[in-house]
């Protein structure tokens, strides 16, 4: 950028942090001292009608419990590196006269879990804290403090860089651009679940995970470490396919895991922290209706993956 201040160019910066082993910088070791993590109703809940993994973990005693607290302090001291890092990217690009001219994108890869549903710290299940992330954007044309609503993951993050570079995304691309929804924001032409040319925007997605797990026990280690030192909490069984669809009528969570023939269904107004499965008790038209979409999303690819 500081020999071709003129030419286009990228910078992707992934860091560490906040992965584990969760260790701060030592100017950070003790900012947060006594930080404890979220206390949500699901937190330190034990379900038994989940599947297999979260359904055979129990409760978690006082030495679990400070292990998870331990975790969500470390990880919010490493952070602030990442924020000193943040910083340092801004600075150099406005110094370069340049930052009026750069869109920054700021995402995640997955979210966390610190004790929900008695899980120490981890993020493989297909509930809400494992499947959020942050993603804001900022650049030309983009308002500021602008939420935006609809449906945005991933996979859209690739497609939103080629537009915003004014090329196409290759056709096989199951995300779309986000370029549509952050553009008409500012020239007021979005309307409920549509983009500025009136098109249908996304009102459900498909989420896809692969267990870890092998040998006799089929987890991720035989014999699995103790809670409090921490570890991948998987089995080969938490394989799973999900359909979450988010719209104005509908809000609900549909999974089944492919090893055990275990369903979860879970209608997220009624039940947001996703604390009673009613697979079984749910109508069983709706059941239906929710496994053939999520068939349909397996199988898609590219431009029937967007419709």
């Amino acid at each position: 950028m500081k020999k071709s201040p003129s030419s286009p160019f990228m910078l992707v910066a992934a860091t560490p942090a906040p992965h584990g082993p969760f260790t701060p910088a030592p100017q950070y070791s003790h900012v947060y001292d006594g930080k404890r993590a979220p206390r949500t109703p699901n937190w330190n809940h034990h379900s038994d009608d989940k599947h297999w993994l979260v359904r055979t973990t129990s409760v978690m005693d006082e030495k679990h419990i400070n292990t998870s607290d331990n975790i969500f302090e470390h990880r919010w001291e490493t952070l602030l590196s990442v924020d000193d890092l943040v910083g340092d990217i801004i600075a150099t690009l406005d110094d370069g006269k340049v930052l009026d001219n750069t869109y920054i994108i700021f995402a995640s890869d997955h979210g966390f879990q610190l004790g929900q549903f008695c899980i120490p710290g981890d993020k493989r299940e297909p509930y809400e804290h494992d499947i959020r992330i942050p993603l804001m954007i900022r650049g030309p044309k983009i308002p500021k403090n602008i939420t935006l609503h609809q449906i945005a993951l991933n996979i859209d993050i690739a497609p939103t860089i080629i537009a915003m570079s004014g090329q196409e995304a290759p056709d096989e691309m199951d995300g779309r651009s986000l370029t549509p929804l952050l553009f008409s924001s500012l020239n007021g032409t979005l309307s409920g679940n549509h983009d500025d040319e009136g098109g249908e925007w996304r009102n459900d997605f498909l989420i896809d995970y692969h267990g870890q797990g092998g040998g006799k026990c089929g987890l991720s280690a035989c014999p699995p470490p103790p809670l409090d030192d921490f570890h991948v909490t998987d089995a080969s069984n938490n394989t799973y396919t999900c359909l979450r669809t988010l719209s104005s009528s509908e809000n609900a969570i549909y999974c089944e895991f492919t090893m055990t023939d275990y369903v979860e269904y879970y209608d997220l107004t009624e039940d947001p922290w996703q604390l009673k499965n009613t697979a079984k008790t749910a109508s069983q038209q709706v059941i239906a209706k929710q496994k053939a979409r999520l068939q349909q999303l397996r199988e898609c690819s590219g431009p029937s993956c967007r419709n």
